[in-house]
């Protein structure tokens, strides 16, 4: 694995955001941020979002997927997709 994978909390409008930075072995100048489209947790549906994490991780891109606020871990009302 050329790559190391980290929790992270940030803050988002008052409440606390939780996500994954999953980081290569040797940085590049571009990252990825993974945002959700929809009511699913930084997961995503069949673990998805973690292999797409890891794949550009592994390609050396620095990635974050995370939970918006009331989804996940993350803190707050849950909201819908509007």
């Amino acid at each position: 694995m050329n790559y190391s994978e980290s929790a992270v909390v940030f803050d988002c409008a008052g409440e606390s955001l939780v996500g994954v930075v999953a980081a290569p072995a040797s940085a590049g100048t571009t990252g990825v941020v993974i945002v959700v489209g929809g009511p699913q947790t930084r997961v995503g549906s069949h673990r998805h979002f973690v292999h797409v994490a890891r794949s550009l991780a592994s390609a050396g891109f620095a990635t974050l997927r995370f939970d918006y606020r009331g989804m996940g871990d993350s803190s707050g009302a849950q909201r819908n997709f509007e």
